[in-house]
């Protein structure tokens, strides 16, 4: 009769056993494809803001685009809504005019951008198409900002 008993407990003993690792394998699988399930998601997210940055990037260089085709800067430049200032310069990088969209600018006639990161993508300007940078953070405010830059004349 013991040795039943022991045989049943030894059984009953392999049993849970089995259970508990069944359960820790099924836990274990089901955690990963929940966390691959996320990871793609958030992928997908990513690519989304990712698109969405550059179409409103391609917009506004197409825009502006139009803008510095213009023999008038200073009436349409109303209409920029997406930009804070818009800056002229001579060949030195060297700001002559500015149209500003708003107050509080702290950029202002004879500040000198070639001393930024601009001077590079400013060089890179020819007169076909503007021409847009990366986005950093803009020497005069700290802010990450994006220039678009056109040469005229």
């Amino acid at each position: 009769m013991r040795s039943i008993r022991n045989i049943f407990a030894v059984f009953e003993g392999v049993t849970l056993f089995v259970a508990i690792l069944f359960v820790l394998v099924l836990f274990t699988l089901i955690g990963r494809e929940i966390k691959s399930s996320f990871y793609k998601s958030q992928a997908l997210e990513v690519d989304k803001v990712e698109t969405t940055i550059q179409n409103f990037i391609e917009e506004n260089r197409d825009l502006f685009a139009v803008y510095s085709g213009m023999s008038d800067k200073n009436e349409p430049a109303a209409l920029l809504v997406s930009y804070t200032d818009i800056y002229f310069c001579d060949a030195g990088f060297v700001v002559t005019r500015i149209i500003k969209n708003g107050p509080g600018s702290p950029v202002f006639p004879g500040y000198n951008l070639g001393k930024s990161m601009l001077p590079g993508m400013l060089a890179k300007i020819d007169a076909s198409t503007p021409v847009v940078s990366a986005m950093f953070r803009a020497p005069e405010d700290e802010r990450l900002s994006v220039y678009v830059g056109a040469r005229s004349g």
